[in-house]
């Protein structure tokens, strides 16, 4: 058996294969540091998203509205953050 192979990194597998002395590798990769160029383009996407979310979500905790009496008679009433049934 031949024995002029060597062992490269495979990144989709996780594991070492075992390839031709003459196979080539994919080379080092290059380095992950370069996090403050995109960094305002992130932040700015962070604003509009939260943004957003803050002008939908005003009414997430509103109280019951549109209330109806089935039988006899009553009123409904709501102030700021409380509803009042009489």
């Amino acid at each position: 058996m031949n024995c002029t192979y060597r062992s490269i990194w495979n990144d989709s597998t996780g594991t070492f294969v075992a390839v031709s002395e003459n196979a080539k590798s994919a080379g080092k990769k290059t380095s992950s540091c370069n996090s403050a160029k995109g960094s305002s383009a992130g932040f700015a996407l962070q604003a509009l998203t939260l943004s957003v979310a803050l002008a939908f979500g005003g009414n997430a905790f509103a109280g019951p509205a549109g209330g109806v009496v089935a039988a006899g008679t009553a009123s409904i009433s709501t102030a700021a953050g409380s509803t009042t049934i009489n």
